[in-house]
């Protein structure tokens, strides 16, 4: 069973965090300088198939840890 399937309307507001607050982690390697984002799960219709949202959620989850969902469809009122 899913969140919405237990009847999930709301978003606690510790899960909702502006922009501007970002994770960026720089790590050097010699004179190199990489940036690393955690990975972006897009959610928008049509784009990708469930399997594939599903299988990035769970590659994001067991590598990083956490995520970031785009284009989920919440309404921004309710964000």
């Amino acid at each position: 069973m899913g969140l919405v399937d237990s009847g999930l309307t709301t978003i606690h507001r510790f899960f909702i965090h502006p922009r501007e607050n970002d994770i960026v982690v720089v790590a050097g390697v010699g004179d190199l300088i990489v940036h690393l984002m955690p990975p972006m799960i897009d959610m928008g219709r049509g784009r990708l198939s469930e399997e594939v949202v599903v299988e990035q959620i769970r590659e994001a989850a067991g590598t990083w840890g956490f995520f970031q969902v785009v284009n989920h469809g919440v309404a921004v009122e309710l964000i």
